[in-house]
């Protein structure tokens, strides 16, 4: 799994040979298409120095790869979009999802 870690002062890596976590019972592992980047995310290393070197990109859109086993209302190929838990190194897993209204005529490959 891909994942960009933001520090201070300001620069980003990517680390690729991070774990694919397997979801708990209520979490939704998701494929990431895009993550937001707001500016508390790459303000979060300069102000609290025990987050230099995390992944920060909390806003998520992507598609579902495996629910666990208390999720019922997605599957895996849903296309979702959410939030995830601040503060966790597992970016992909989403606490809060929802199906974004996407018209039938947009193309998630735009």
């Amino acid at each position: 799994m891909l994942e960009a870690q933001v520090h201070h002062p300001l620069r980003v890596t990517l680390r690729d040979d991070a774990a694919i976590p397997t979801p708990k019972a209520n979490e939704v592992l998701t494929k990431v298409h895009v993550s937001g980047s707001n500016p508390k995310d790459w303000k979060r290393p300069m102000v609290n120095p025990e987050f230099n070197g995390t992944n920060q990109g909390d806003d998520i859109a992507g598609v579902v790869e495996a629910v666990g086993s208390a999720v019922t209302q997605f599957r895996p190929g849903d296309r979702v979009a959410g939030f995830h838990q601040m503060q966790t190194p597992e970016a992909p897993m989403l606490n809060t999802p929802y199906r974004p209204n996407t018209p039938p005529s947009t193309s998630p490959r735009a």
